[in-house]
């Protein structure tokens, strides 16, 4: 084997340029910039490994959250198509139209100064922005399952996950763990592990927990405030 790729003519003619001095320098550069091409190369498949493409996602859907926070368990019901969603919070309705939440009280809506509810920002609770946040962090494992129901687990620097949250810049070591479920392809629950970032809070949270199990994905009509 190593006699045919020295008798290799593109071989035979490299090793000649080479003995050129007037040609030495710039097949070495070649040479070296193809190593370069080549060792670039496997980086980024090992990259792609690393952070593989997240699931499906969808804007139209029915969804419920379980919040445990510390010893407390909160939960929302909710419907989004697009940028409305509606959702029910300790016997409250709210509404996130274009970004901006409303509580519904005496049949009108009343604007709120932010849009985060039990201390989390709840445009943050999208599956959109997990698809960013996993982007940032490491492929922990993935489960298949006979159902055909894939889990994956992420693993994501609560630094990063702060500059995607609000764009401020922290030093941090801790990180925050992040599992997605696919059922052919569609993302169908996620579950978050919000403690480390919480951590930062003025309040005294020693764990915060949230799974999101969506539902009738695909199927809800618009929804309009009135």
């Amino acid at each position: 084997m190593i006699k045919k790729i020295k008798e290799n003519e593109s071989v035979v003619k490299i090793r000649e340029l080479l003995k050129n001095r007037r040609t030495r320098a710039f097949v070495s550069l070649g040479l070296w910039l193809i190593f370069f091409i080549f060792v670039f190369s496997l980086l980024g498949n090992s990259e792609n490994t690393n952070h593989p493409a997240p699931v499906k996602i969808e804007s139209n859907y029915q969804y419920q959250m379980t919040f445990l926070i510390n010893d407390q368990t909160y939960v929302v019901n909710g419907v989004r198509n697009g940028k409305n969603e509606s959702f029910s919070l300790s016997n409250q309705t709210y509404f996130l139209e274009n970004d901006q939440l409303y509580l519904f009280f005496n049949d009108t809506k009343v604007l709120q100064n932010s849009t985060i509810l039990l201390d989390i920002d709840f445009l943050k609770l999208r599956p959109e922005f997990f698809k960013k946040l996993v982007l940032q962090g490491n492929l922990e494992y993935t489960t298949n399952y006979e159902s055909g129901v894939v889990k994956k687990g992420y693993s994501v620097p609560v630094s990063k996950f702060v500059e995607l949250y609000d764009g401020s810049m922290i030093t941090d070591d801790h990180t925050l763990t992040i599992e997605l479920s696919e059922n052919h392809g569609t993302l169908v629950e996620a579950n978050i592990d919000f403690t480390n970032f919480q951590k930062y809070n003025q309040k005294a949270i020693l764990n915060y927990q949230v799974e999101i199990v969506y539902s009738d994905i695909g199927e809800m009509e618009d929804i309009r405030l009135e």
